[in-house]
């Protein structure tokens, strides 16, 4: 389902449950409302009764007293009255269910299940000096009160639902507007990958959609240079260059600074760009987030995959995410509509809380991170543990990652780093692999890491031999917790 799709729907949820809302509120003030206007006015008209009949309960004269009881329920929606009076009762309604009616007078259940329809009763005695002459107890039948409800529900329905369809038809509209931008881009990247150049994609704005959408712009335009001027090998040269110079715009030219903990990057791209890169942000409440990622793809369409997945990347930080599982679930849902091709990404991201020293990590297809104390060194995940980016539904992506919150303790380090280290060939082509790179982890654990990346560099320039080109791209990252 697209980022589109979901949008919509959420909105069209939200206008619906407003609408049902509004729709049971009016209702309820309506039918509170008419509930309070019927009641005091058969208060009134009882009180009236009660003067009139004042001679008459004192006389007691019986027949007086029911000729204006009678009188009395032609009032509308009064069922009934029951006057007591002495050792007198009397009971006086037009309704055919009488018996019923003066079960439910004299149960004094208002509302009562007893009847067909709903009826709330009014008691009212009658007070002469000190003494109680007589008891009215009045049933006023709500009937009409659930049919008025009923229409005021039937309009405010109505009202909702028009409500609903008109916000529905603009959220549309404005996902639309807000989406449309995202989606031009990934048609213009897959008409750049078949050859189309020279285009330009017009997305005005000054965010980072449209910072992305000059890159590309600049990018279309290097490339139709480069194929009008050179023959097709130096073609294909020229879009390596033009795909390292992107990645270098898109990595982060300052560090960020963070209380207790000291950190050291290093990035060198090959000839043939795979779409290493890496960044640091500055997360909520304080914390600092670091990513190491390596885009599946050569070339301009690594690079250009690689352009995507970090402004992906702002975007969902800049929402205020800070949890490396949140945050690499919802870069996902936008590579999985954003990513042209069958391109994948694999990514690790930890968060270092500065207040508690702990660092919070998640991988998603990445090679391992090593966590190095003064004693020993620990493989935090498996190999290549959990899935890429942009290759499955969130819902399923989410069941295969893990995410882990280590202490880090004074002078404990952590190492993150792409498959260009462990995949350095030496002139037999013999790979560098994991059993060197751990040995060489447990010689120089120590190390400062500005110092540990530079004696890894020199470990691998030494086993490649000089002068050699690279096989991939080369990320490392390491964190070390000071004090």
């Amino acid at each position: 389902m697209s980022l589109r799709i979901k949008l919509t729907l959420l909105n069209l949820l939200l206008i619906l449950v407003v609408g049902v809302t509004l729709t049971g509120y009016m209702a309820s003030m309506q039918q509170r409302d008419l509930l309070h206007e019927k009641i005091i006015r058969a208060q009134s008209l009882l009180d009236n009764l009660i003067i009139q009949n004042k001679e008459v309960l004192i006389l007691k004269d019986d027949f007086a007293l029911e000729i204006s009881a009678r009188r009395f329920i032609k009032n509308q929606d009064i069922l009934f009255l029951l006057v007591e009076y002495g050792n007198h009762r009397l009971f006086v309604t037009e309704e055919a269910d009488k018996q019923y009616l003066q079960t439910i007078a004299e149960s004094g259940q208002s509302e009562s299940a007893f009847h067909k329809e709903p009826v709330r009763l009014l008691q009212k005695e009658m007070v002469v000096g000190d003494k109680v002459m007589g008891n009215y107890v009045l049933g006023l039948s709500l009937a009409s009160l659930r049919e008025k409800t009923a229409k005021t529900m039937e309009r405010a329905a109505l009202i909702a639902s028009l409500l609903t369809l008109s916000f529905m038809l603009i959220a549309l509209l404005v996902t639309r507007r807000m989406l449309r931008p995202i989606w031009d881009i990934g048609e213009f990247a897959r008409d750049l990958g078949s050859g189309a150049l020279g285009r330009q994609i017009e997305i005005k704005r000054k965010d980072e959609i449209g910072r992305l959408a000059d890159v590309m712009n600049w990018m279309s335009k290097e490339l139709l240079t480069a194929q009008n001027d050179l023959v097709q090998k130096q073609l294909l040269e020229q879009e390596f260059e033009i795909a390292q110079n992107i990645q270098q715009q898109f990595l982060p030219k300052e560090k960020i600074q963070v209380p207790n903990l000291l950190y050291e990057t290093y990035f060198k791209p090959a000839r043939q760009v795979g779409g290493d890169a890496f960044d640091f942000f500055q997360l909520a409440d304080g914390k600092v987030g670091f990513m190491v990622a390596d885009v599946a793809g050569k070339g301009v369409e690594g690079a250009l995959g690689m352009i995507i997945t970090i402004t992906m990347l702002h975007t969902v930080i800049s929402r205020g995410v800070n949890d490396p599982l949140k945050i690499m679930s919802q870069v996902n849902d936008e590579l999985l509509t954003n990513l042209p091709g069958t391109m994948f990404v694999t990514m690790a991201f930890a968060v270092f809380d500065p207040e508690q020293g702990t660092l919070t990590l998640a991988s998603a297809g990445h090679p391992e991170m090593y966590h190095m104390s003064a004693d020993q060194t620990v493989n935090l995940f498996e190999e290549n543990a959990g899935v890429p980016l942009g290759m499955v539904e969130s819902e399923l992506w989410e069941t295969e990652i893990q995410q882990k919150e280590i202490r880090m303790k004074e002078g404990e380090s952590l190492v993150i780093y792409t498959d260009g280290v462990t995949e350095t060939f030496n002139e037999k082509g013999d790979l560098f692999g994991d059993e060197n790179l751990t040995s060489f982890l447990d010689e120089n654990r120590l190390l400062n890491p500005s110092e540990f990346v530079q004696a890894l560099i020199d470990r691998l320039d030494s086993f490649r031999g000089q002068g050699d080109m690279l096989d991939d791209d080369i990320t490392v990252l390491v964190l070390k917790h000071s004090a």
